[in-house]
């Protein structure tokens, strides 16, 4: 046994020692393969060698035989231009100078003085010229503001006669003092002309929403933001007068504001302003920045619709209901109440079925644009998820799309976030939030301008722009 085990560790080593040999054996025919390579090389090098010092002889006759010709050329010259300078050059005239020309001397500079006086009487007559042209204009300007001011005060005074008695959304009676500056690079003021009746009986009408949810369980910190970049564009930049925007702002808790607050009721009531009265060559603009939401298009739906969620999202829901339960759709349950809220059709059919969310679906809002003619010109620009248009974008005629998992989202430990998404993700309840009458999306006679910050199945975002929380997608537009 000793002898077997004594002749396995030499086979072992022999293995080994075989091994290592071979190794060698390979790196010496790696030098040889060097060497061999080296040696050709010495001998390319040798051959030109060889070849240069063949050449050599001739080529120093020939740089003898250059250096003669150039030597003989340029004795030729030299020979040459002497002989031409002493037989061709004129002699010099010499000519003495007069009293006559020193009188002509002296008369020029004096008028060379006198030049520069007058062009200094007219560069300072320019400035004063150019100085009182701006006092004018400037007073001008001043002038032509007052006016603009009178005229806006005297249209919105008519606005409101003619609108006595009337619901309607409430107006921002004038622009409040802290109403954020927006300058553009390039537009100076005045520059855009454009009155708050425009000619020909052209109509402009904008609605801005910007929530930050800020009494809610995921609160934002951008759309607020988000809401007054949009107005001060539009009033600033573009002259939109006072009665042609409404503006739906959250402002912070205890706080007065002239501006209505952004619940389901008044931004429903807002959209069906925008398109009230509008005739052919009309302007809507409508921006909303805030979360979307995605709902079942149907009980027992696969697909989902996109909805905006106003402050008052969770106002129908039980006390203490809990909106972060991930619960499947047949476990969470409302019992049926009588309708909370009156004045709308659709929201009295789903709460007959039971109370659920206060949202406004894509659907609603094509239907409600829908109403605008042909001929109308509306923009629409949402800085949220799940913002799609049925018969207008992507999704296609029904405005419905895949469910989009988000999976556990902890609102809480977003609060801390240097980035927030406007996504909201709520429970699925058992109530429908779109009655049956309203589920058919209506064809759009106007030029419908849709513009929204991600797909259904992205997202978009907030982060600090420029010193504050701003939504990027409002930010870029």
């Amino acid at each position: 046994e000793d002898l077997r085990k004594q002749l396995a560790r030499i086979r072992r080593r022999l293995m080994v020692m075989n091994t290592a040999m071979q190794d060698r054996v390979d790196e010496i025919n790696q030098e040889r393969g060097t060497m061999r390579a080296y040696d050709m090389n010495i001998y390319d090098a040798e051959r030109e060698n060889e070849a240069m010092l063949a050449g050599l002889p001739k080529a120093s006759a020939e740089g003898d035989a250059l250096e003669e010709e150039c030597y003989r050329l340029k004795r030729v010259l030299e020979t040459g231009l002497g002989r031409c300078f002493t037989e061709y050059a004129p002699p010099v005239e010499r000519k003495e100078v007069d009293d006559d020309d020193l009188w002509e001397c002296d008369q020029i500079g004096t008028l060379t003085e006198q030049a520069e006086y007058l062009r200094g009487l007219l560069a300072d007559g320019t400035r004063d010229i150019k100085a009182n042209h701006q006092k004018k204009m400037e007073s001008l300007r001043g002038e032509v503001g007052q006016l603009k001011a009178k005229l806006d005060k005297a249209w919105t005074q008519e606005q409101k006669e003619n609108t006595t008695g009337k619901n309607e959304l409430p107006r921002v009676p004038e622009v409040p003092a802290h109403f954020p500056s927006f300058h553009v690079p390039g537009l100076s003021e005045g520059s855009i002309q454009t009155p708050a009746k425009m000619p020909g009986g052209i109509k402009r009408k904008a609605l801005v929403v910007g929530i930050n949810y800020e009494q809610s369980h995921a609160p934002l910190k951008g759309g607020v933001n988000d809401g007054w970049n949009i107005a001060s564009l539009l009033r600033q930049c573009l002259n939109y007068g006072v009665s042609e925007i409404s503006i739906l702002i959250e402002t912070p808790s205890g706080a007065s504001s002239p501006f209505a607050t952004p619940t389901e009721a008044n931004i429903r009531a807002g959209l069906e302003w925008l398109v009230e009265d509008a005739q052919p060559t009309d302007n809507l603009f409508f921006a909303f920045s805030g979360y979307g939401a995605q709902l079942p298009s149907a009980k027992g739906s696969s697909r989902s619709e996109g909805f905006i969620v106003p402050i008052d999202f969770a106002a129908d829901l039980p006390e203490h209901f809990d909106l972060t339960s991930n619960a499947p759709p047949s476990a969470v349950s409302l019992v049926p109440t009588p309708a909370a809220r009156s004045g709308h059709n659709a929201s009295q059919t789903r709460e007959s079925n039971g109370r659920g969310y206060r949202l406004i679906s894509m659907l609603e809002i094509g239907n409600i644009l829908a109403k605008a003619p042909a001929g109308v010109q509306a923009t629409v620009m949402m800085d949220c998820c799940y913002a799609n248009m049925p018969n207008v974008d992507f999704s296609g005629a029904a405005g419905t799309f895949p469910r989009t998992n988000r999976g556990q989202v902890d609102y809480t430990k977003l609060r801390d976030f240097i980035s927030r998404p406007r996504f909201l993700e709520l429970p699925v309840l058992s109530v429908e939030h779109n009655a049956e009458e309203e589920r058919n999306p209506l064809p759009i006679n106007c030029s419908l301008y849709c513009f929204f910050g991600s797909k259904p199945e992205e997202w978009s975002a907030e982060f600090p722009i420029e010193g504050t929380i701003q939504g990027a997608f409002s930010w870029a537009f």
